[in-house]
């Protein structure tokens, strides 16, 4: 029963990051990966599910938000060059993150 209480942090994290970042899409976009992506590690570690394939549907769920996030900050109207650095450098980190 403790899991409710993840998926509630998790929830919220979600929920603040357009209050937290502001207008900048790019970064709202990248900022939510990073938050799946530390809840979708916390998941693997965990493994709340009885059954293993229910973990395993639960991290590619999760997975699946990250890469559908990163396309959308790559196709989100970028102002400056930090965006696009912010962009271009976060997949990258997210995936060096995931192979520790």
């Amino acid at each position: 029963y403790f899991y409710g209480l993840v998926q509630i942090a998790r929830s919220l994290c979600i929920c603040l990051v357009p209050v937290v970042i502001g207008d900048s899409a790019a970064n709202q976009a990248v900022t939510v990966s990073i938050v799946v992506v530390m809840f979708l590690v916390c998941q693997c570690l965990l493994r709340p599910w009885r059954s293993m394939s229910v973990n395993l549907i639960d991290a590619l769920v999760s997975s699946t938000i990250v890469n559908l996030m990163t396309c959308a900050a790559i196709q989100a109207d970028m102002g400056d060059r930090q965006d696009i650095a912010m962009v271009g450098s976060a997949p990258l980190f997210l995936l060096v993150f995931l192979a520790m």
